[in-house]
């Protein structure tokens, strides 16, 4: 069985969250399993957060307003993150 996956595979779905709710989405790869081993994913997450917050002037984002989403296993990265985010005293970075 194998196991596989990527930002395209969700594109229909972020692609409506876009158009409906007028915002910028930012769809980001991350590495998968088995090939690399939790909690890669997560820092993976969290490196594109941290990369987005720092790089919003040059985005045309309002970093405030930035949140994160994920669809099926993409779910599990972002507790994660939440959860490192909060580690991190930085829970205040992102709206859920």
């Amino acid at each position: 069985m194998g196991i596989a996956g990527s930002a395209r595979d969700s594109e229909h779905i972020v692609n409506r969250i876009a158009e409906e709710s007028d915002t910028v989405v930012i769809s980001v790869e991350y590495r998968l399993a088995p090939e690399n081993k939790a909690p890669a994913a997560i820092y993976d997450g969290y490196g594109a957060v941290k990369w987005i917050i720092e790089n919003s002037e040059s985005l045309r984002i309002l970093p405030e307003h930035v949140g994160v989403m994920g669809v099926g296993a993409g779910g599990w990265v972002v507790v994660g993150l939440g959860m490192l985010l909060a580690e991190n005293g930085e829970s205040d970075l992102i709206k859920y």
